[in-house]
């Protein structure tokens, strides 16, 4: 009697968990739906202190990732349950095997998510933006997921630590915003036209030189040009 006990207690857990993923995916799926959203959802800005050994630590490990490729924004992000996911075309391949150039496929990562379960609702992105739609991109890839059915080839972005390997082929003006202290999370439409999201000029120093560097590794100076303001 007790062993059932147990199972029935598995399965009503099980049970639960499932209605619950499939409410927060719809609640996901509606307020996505209406691009005001990004009026009222927050960011979180990166401190220095995790943004330097961050950003130390993915200069020696991206030039290692499987695929590196320049790819185009192909499409506005998508919010599921616990993930997030753009879709964005080959535009060149640089390192490693798999996606083609001119394939379409979706990138995510294991930072990315839509988080309404507390105060504020936050969109959490690696501090680094969502992908513009034409806008190219250097980007560091682990491997192909399994899409689950998906006609378009989901692939996971060479996540190592908190910072997103995805990085913009234009300069951007990068605009801080104080928090005085309290969090770190701001109004996303304070911070929308952004690449990175930091909260001091040291930890945004950091990012801009990893960016800088892996542009340099990867890309002609002809077709890129960088300047650190």
């Amino acid at each position: 009697m007790r062993r059932y006990l147990h199972l029935w207690i598995t399965v009503l857990a099980l049970l639960t968990g499932i209605c619950f993923g499939i409410s927060k995916r719809a609640t996901y799926t509606d307020i996505s739906k209406d691009l005001s959203y990004f009026d009222t959802i927050f960011v979180a800005e990166v401190l220095e202190e995790h943004a330097v050994p961050a950003c130390e630590e993915l200069l020696k490990k991206l030039p290692g990732a499987p695929i590196i490729a320049k790819v185009t924004g192909a499409g506005a992000v998508e919010h599921l349950a616990f993930t997030s996911r753009q879709p964005v075309i080959i535009k060149e391949l640089y390192q490693g095997s798999g996606p083609k150039e001119g394939e379409t496929i979706y990138l995510t990562c294991s930072t990315w998510s839509l988080s309404l379960y507390g105060e504020p609702w936050s969109m959490e992105r690696g501090f680094v933006n969502v992908l513009n739609t034409g806008e190219d991109y250097l980007v560091f890839i682990n491997r192909q997921e399994d899409g689950l059915g998906e006609k378009i080839p989901v692939y996971s972005l060479y996540c190592s630590n908190i910072i997103t390997p995805v990085f913009s082929c234009e300069n951007r003006q990068n605009r801080i915003v104080d928090t005085a202290g309290v969090h770190t999370y701001v109004p996303y439409s304070q911070v929308k036209d952004n690449e990175f999201f930091a909260a001091s000029t040291a930890a945004l120093d950091a990012l801009e030189k990893l960016k800088e560097h892996m542009m340099e590794l990867y890309l002609p100076s002809d077709t890129y040009e960088y300047v650190i303001k």
